[in-house]
């Protein structure tokens, strides 16, 4: 029960920085303040909590000094916890470097890409991603699925769509500020050079399977060769 009820904590605290994180994507760039070398810094300094955050906890000998009930749900805590952190003391600077530009299309991709994140959660099992399923496994004495490979759906048009619907998102906005700037080119490079160890993990998990699929799938752009 209590891996349950800490299953559901750590989903909160999960949730609530992601939907932050996308009002903060969407509306968090209106008031820039000037730019100094200090912000600059600190707002790299800052973000660097978020990928050691993942690099740690995502690391074999971390996983297996835990329950595989529990991992996922500490993991989906941390990870909460790392994106409040770089979100509440990230600080816009300026100058605009563009401004109000075609507002309603930028909009359109925004709430679509939002929109298809959500879908491919729940094609990837929302409740298992977020570590719910682990926690009422637990409670419930029911063992854990294994592991297998999406290839349905969006999955059958790109590798990654997660990653590029999420950088879509970063850079489907009206205006953009120099801070804006930073702190989309620091998310989206950490998407990309996560993707390439995750790659190494799923292949080192689901084998040939994986390679294939890999070779038939491109990663992040629909129509390209796979690889």
């Amino acid at each position: 029960m209590l891996y349950f009820l800490f299953s559901i904590f750590s989903y909160l605290v999960g949730m609530s920085s992601l939907f932050y994180f996308f009002w903060f994507v969407e509306f968090a760039d209106t008031a820039a303040v000037p730019f100094t070398w200090n912000s600059l810094i600190m707002n790299v300094a800052v973000f660097l909590v978020f990928p050691l955050q993942h690099s740690i906890l995502l690391r074999k000998f971390i996983k297996e000094q835990f329950s595989p009930f529990l991992h996922r749900s500490f993991y989906v805590l941390t990870s909460g916890i790392a994106l409040w952190v770089v979100l509440l003391t990230w600080k816009n600077f300026g100058p605009f470097l563009y401004r109000d530009v075609a507002p309603w299309l930028f909009n359109i991709l925004f709430y679509a890409a939002l929109l298809l994140i959500i879908v491919c959660t729940i094609a990837l099992n929302h409740s298992q991603m977020f570590g719910l399923f682990q926690g009422y496994a637990a409670w419930k004495g029911l063992p854990l699925p294994e592991g297998k490979l999406e290839t349905n759906g969006v999955y059958g048009i790109v590798r990654h769509p997660i990653t590029s619907l999420l950088i879509v998102a970063l850079w489907s906005h009206e205006s953009l500020t120099a801070g804006r700037l930073l702190f989309n080119a620091l998310f989206t490079a950490y998407a990309l050079i996560g993707t390439v160890f995750e790659e190494r993990s799923l292949v080192q998990e689901m084998g040939r399977d994986y390679v294939e699929y890999r070779k038939k799938v491109p990663a992040f752009i629909p129509g390209l060769s796979g690889g």
